[in-house]
C-alpha cells in the first residue's frame, strides 16, 4: 500500500520522491520520467510552484501503482511543470492534434499561426522536431516571435524531454542576443542543470557558443560541487566541455579537486573521463596532477578504467612522460602483454614511444629466453590479447630486429598456424616482408 496523497500537496518535491519510492520498484524501475529528474536535481525550487495540478490532491491508493495511472500523474504533472505559464484552458497539450506536423522543413504553414502554443509544440515529440525544422529556416522575426514565447519557460524546457532540442536550436541558430539571455536563464541554476539528464546537454551547447565572459561566469557556480560533478553520469560530461573551452588559469579549483585524489579519480567510471581531457588540454596545470599519478603506473595500466588514463599521458603528454610511464612497465612487458587492460597501454608505448624507448621494449621481448630461445615471443603471439602487440612490434621495430622476428616466427610456423592469433601475426608479418619461404 503505497498511502494517500490527500494531504501532500504543499510541497511537490516532497510529494513526488514518495510517489516513486515504491511504486517505482514495482511497474516503472528507472522510468521516473524527466519530471523526477527535475525535482531531484531542483531545478524548480520550492516556494515558486504554480497551483498544485488536481491529480495530485486526489487520494493515491494501492490500485494506482499500475503503468496506466503512474503515466497519468506523469502527463499531468508535466503539463504542470512546464505549461504553468500558460493558460490550460486556451492551450492544452490536447489540442496539438490540431496542428498538422506532416509539414516537412519548407512547409509554407506560417510560424505566426502557432502564436500562443510554441511552448506546447516544444514539450511535444512531434511538435518539437517540427519546431527545430522551422527555426533552421526561420527568418529573425520569426525567431524572436518563437524565442520571446518559450523564454519564460525557458529552464523547465531544458530539462525537458523534448523542449531541451528546441533550447538547444536557439542557442545553436539564434542570435547574440537569444544566446545571452538563455544563459542568462542557467544563472543560479548551472549545477543543477549540469547534473540533469537533458539539462547537460543544453549546458554543453551554451559552453560552445556563449561568450567567454559568461562561460565563466556561469562555471563558477560550481565551486564547491565539482567532486559531484566529476562522479556524475552527466555531470562529468559537462566538467569535459568546461576543461575543452575554458582557459585553464580560469578554473583552478577544478584542478583544485584532484589534489590527493588523483588515482581515486583516474579509477573511476567517470573521473577517468575527466582525468583525460585535463591531460589533453590543460598543459600547465595538469604538471601536478601527472607527477601524483604516475607514480601509480604499474597498478593503473591494469584498471579497467585507469589503463584508459595512461594511454592518454602516451599520446598527449610530454616526452618525459612517456618515458616516466615506459620505464614502469618495461621490466614486466610479458605479463603485461597479456593482460586484458594493460596490453592496450604496451601497445600504445610502441606507438607513441620514441625510437630508442621503442628498442628497448621490443628487445625486452626478444631477449626474454625464460620460456626458452625466443618463447616469450612464440607464447605472445598465441595470446588473445599480446597477438596485438606482436603486430604493432613488427610495424616499429628496427630491421635487425624484425630479421629476428621473422627466424623465430619461420622456426615455429605449423605452431603459429594451428593458433588464430597466430595465423593473424603471420599475416601481419606477410604485409610488411612479403610471403614467407618454407
Amino acid at each position: 500500500m503505497l498511502g494517500s496523497y490527500s494531504n501532500r500537496t504543499e510541497n511537490p518535491l516532497v510529494d513526488f520522491s514518495f510517489l516513486y519510492s515504491t511504486a517505482r520498484e514495482k511497474t516503472c524501475k528507472n522510468q521516473a520520467g524527466p519530471f523526477q529528474h527535475s525535482l531531484e536535481a531542483g531545478i524548480v525550487p520550492a516556494g515558486v510552484w504554480p497551483k498544485t495540478p488536481s491529480i495530485l490532491a486526489a487520494p493515491f491508493t494501492s490500485n494506482t501503482a499500475s503503468e496506466e495511472p503512474l503515466e497519468a500523474y506523469e502527463e499531468e504533472y508535466m503539463r504542470w511543470l512546464i505549461g504553468s505559464s500558460i493558460d490550460e484552458e486556451s492551450s492544452p497539450l490536447d489540442d496539438l492534434s490540431a496542428i498538422s506536423f506532416s509539414h516537412g522543413p519548407n512547409a509554407s504553414v506560417p510560424i505566426s499561426s502557432m502564436v500562443g502554443r510554441f511552448v506546447d509544440l516544444s514539450t511535444d515529440q512531434r511538435g518539437s522536431r517540427f519546431l527545430q525544422q522551422r527555426l533552421e529556416m526561420a527568418t529573425i522575426a520569426e525567431k524572436e516571435m518563437v524565442f520571446r514565447e518559450i523564454l519564460p519557460s525557458a529552464l523547465s524546457l531544458m530539462v525537458h524531454i523534448f523542449g531541451n532540442y528546441v533550447v538547444q536550436k536557439f542557442l545553436d541558430k539564434g542570435t547574440t542576443e537569444q544566446r545571452d539571455l538563455l544563459a542568462d536563464a542557467m544563472k543560479a541554476h548551472f549545477l543543477s542543470l549540469s547534473l540533469h539528464t537533458y539539462g547537460c546537454r543544453v549546458v554543453q551547447k551554451a559552453l560552445e557558443v556563449i561568450s567567454l565572459e559568461r562561460r565563466v561566469g556561469l562555471v563558477v557556480e560550481l565551486k564547491g560541487g565539482v567532486s559531484r560533478c566529476i562522479m556524475d553520469q552527466n555531470g562529468n560530461h559537462v566538467l569535459q566541455k568546461i576543461i575543452e573551452r575554458v582557459p585553464s588559469d580560469l578554473i583552478g579549483f577544478v584542478f583544485d579537486t584532484f589534489v590527493g585524489n588523483t588515482y581515486g579519480l583516474a579509477t573511476h567510471p567517470y573521473g577517468c573521463r575527466v582525468t583525460q581531457r585535463i591531460i589533453e588540454y590543460c598543459h600547465s596545470a595538469r604538471r601536478d596532477i601527472l607527477a601524483e599519478l604516475l607514480v601509480h603506473t604499474g597498478t593503473l595500466v591494469q584498471d579497467q578504467y585507469g589503463n584508459y588514463v595512461v594511454q592518454h599521458v602516451l599520446e598527449h603528454g610530454g616526452s618525459k612522460d612517456r618515458a616516466e610511464v615506459i620505464s614502469h612497465l618495461k621490466s614486466k612487458i610479458f605479463q603485461l602483454s597479456r593482460h586484458k587492460f594493460a596490453s592496450n597501454v604496451i601497445e600504445k608505448c610502441l606507438q607513441y614511444g620514441g625510437y630508442e624507448e621503442r628498442q628497448i621494449l621490443i628487445n625486452e621481448i626478444l631477449d626474454d629466453n625464460t620460456f626458452g630461445f625466443g618463447g616469450a615471443l612464440i607464447i605472445l603471439m598465441q595470446d588473445q590479447y599480446a597477438n596485438f602487440i606482436i603486430q604493432r612490434m613488427i610495424k616499429v621495430c628496427s630491421g635487425s630486429q624484425r630479421k629476428r622476428i621473422v627466424h623465430l616466427i619461420k622456426s615455429q610456423t605449423a605452431l603459429l598456424k594451428k593458433s588464430i592469433y597466430g595465423r593473424h601475426v603471420i599475416a601481419q608479418l606477410e604485409k610488411v616482408v612479403g610471403k614467407l619461404s618454407q
